[in-house]
């Protein structure tokens, strides 16, 4: 029996080890495809917003963007110190992050690749542990192999190989999307201190990546009402001690103490990213007029959710440089230049995303989602066929 399980732990560490290596592969993939690659609207943008951060703790550049992304992308900035724009230059008084990245990049002897390439390594650290979440995720519900496959067909993506390094939010919200999924699904099942640890942890990087954080409370609630059905009970295990909660109003006790404690997690989170500071900014004067004047801008429909987000900025309930991120995507969300199919529009396309999602996903996977729906369909009637 010892030797069965001997075997059984070296053959789940090889393959830990294997799906580790496909990760590092990955993000030197995504790495060196954009070596010789110019920079993105994003990555200047990004860059500058987060080594702002981190110099000044001043929040008036990209509020808009996740703070988290920018922070981490400028680690390595830290370190070489590359000149930051002069405070009184015109792009940082008026809060113009377009032609401040401008001149960080370009205008204040820094070296522009050198500074790129540093913050997309450190993206694809980013995208390499979203390779690792999927395998760990796909693992613990199904086996090792679908571990090893969904991985695979997540490192080898087009998709995420050419936005993996790129300093950008997207791939940030996609790792803290299906971790805070997968958490939250695991704490729903089984609360223990440390499911409860990781659940709070990837929830706040999730708010602090970016400001479609909030669609995260509609999957929540999905999930809750699937527990709320299920006859299994939710296991607590605390102290050593083990209880288990099968009632419905248990349940919903349970799961409304656990929602608290995560969203104080997160307020505590971003008011920590943000320095413990209401304000966005380190002074007042001419940067405070023009952030006042795009405060009135984007609240000027008084719809409820801006009505809400005034609320919370007039009693400082979250800091400022959040809540106008906030308020900006809100604004901003009905009314933005798209493409499709050589069709531009202001307001969008209903078909955008289901053609988006077949244009760009690989004809291999979409033919095993195929196979997968299939199987699905068949071990349904064979288990049907078995009740009767």
């Amino acid at each position: 029996m010892e030797t069965v399980l001997n075997q059984a732990r070296t053959s789940s560490h090889f393959v830990t080890v294997v799906a580790i290596l496909m990760s590092i592969l990955h993000a030197a993939l995504a790495v060196t495809a954009t070596i010789d690659k110019s920079p993105t609207f994003d990555d200047p943008t990004h860059l500058t917003a987060g080594y702002s951060y981190w110099l000044q703790n001043d929040f008036r550049m990209d509020s808009e963007n996740g703070n988290f992304p920018a922070r981490w992308a400028a680690i390595p900035l830290i370190f070489e110190e590359p000149n930051l724009i002069p405070l009184r230059n015109s792009s940082w008084e008026e809060v113009n992050i377009g032609a401040a990245s401008k001149q960080f990049f370009y205008a204040s002897g820094n070296n522009p690749e050198r500074v790129l390439l540093h913050g997309r390594i450190m993206m694809s650290i980013l995208s390499a542990a979203l390779c690792l979440v999927v395998f760990f995720c796909a693992r613990s519900l199904f086996g090792s192999i679908a571990g090893l496959l969904s991985e695979a067909l997540t490192a080898f993506d087009p998709n995420l190989l050419g936005h993996g390094a790129l300093v950008a939010s997207d791939v940030t919200v996609a790792l803290f999307f299906i971790t805070t999924l997968w958490m939250t699904w695991e704490l729903l099942h089984r609360v223990s201190v440390r499911s409860l640890i990781l659940t709070a942890l990837s929830v706040s990087g999730l708010f602090l990546s970016k400001m479609s954080a909030p669609l995260f409370v509609t999957m929540a609630a999905a999930l809750i009402v699937v527990r709320m059905v299920s006859t299994e009970p939710v296991q607590i295990t605390l102290d050593g001690h083990e209880r288990l909660i099968s009632t419905v109003r248990g349940k919903i006790g349970t799961i409304a103490s656990l929602g608290l404690i995560i969203g104080f997690a997160v307020a505590i989170s971003i008011w920590a990213s943000f320095g413990f500071r209401f304000s966005a900014l380190t002074e007042n004067g001419r940067p405070r007029e023009v952030l006042n004047e795009r405060w009135d801008n984007i609240l000027i429909s008084h719809s409820p959710v801006e009505r809400a987000l005034k609320f919370a900025r007039d009693f400082r309930l979250l800091p400022e440089a959040y809540l106008y991120g906030l308020a900006y995507i809100e604004s901003n969300a009905d009314f933005r230049p798209s493409f499709l199919n050589s069709r531009w529009s202001n307001v969008g396309f209903p078909s955008f995303f289901p053609r988006a999602f077949l244009y760009k996903t690989p004809l291999p996977v979409l033919a095993l989602l195929g196979l997968a729906f299939l199987a699905c369909t068949w071990r349904r009637r064979i288990t049907s066929s078995a009740n009767r």
